[in-house]
């Protein structure tokens, strides 16, 4: 049995979690804002609500919370946790000189070098 429901519109609208999948009664509840009085209010929020629960939350500063959490994760990984694609764009960022020759390991811990430079001493030494 072949049914014309546009899953993807529907979804486009915030009128289901997924394709096939629809809201949960509480999920609906805080997706159509039904705690919210003022009505400009209920329609504004509306896709961030749908957005925070698609991710698991039923409260927008929780899905907010958890997004800087991410971002800030993110930002402090170590070059040795980035991705090829990162790695290049860290060294030209940063200016690290790399050729074709290096492999993942000897650019990460490159780009480690030039992020933490190594402090050499500048006194003679006497004997």
């Amino acid at each position: 049995m072949q049914t014309n429901i546009n899953w993807a519109l529907l979804k486009n609208r915030g009128s289901v979690k997924d394709i096939n999948i629809p809201w949960t009664t509480e999920e609906w509840a805080f997706v159509s804002g039904e705690q919210i009085a003022e009505m400009s209010e209920r329609a504004t929020g509306f896709n961030k609500r749908a957005e925070a629960a698609r991710a698991g939350f039923l409260s927008i500063e929780e899905h907010e919370k958890a997004q800087a959490w991410d971002a800030e994760k993110k930002e402090s990984r170590t070059p040795h946790e980035l991705s090829a694609d990162e790695l290049l764009a860290k060294a030209k960022e940063l200016g690290v000189e790399f050729t074709v020759e290096m492999d993942y390991t000897d650019l990460a811990n490159a780009i480690e070098d030039a992020l933490n430079p190594k402090v050499t001493s500048t006194k003679k030494k006497t004997k």
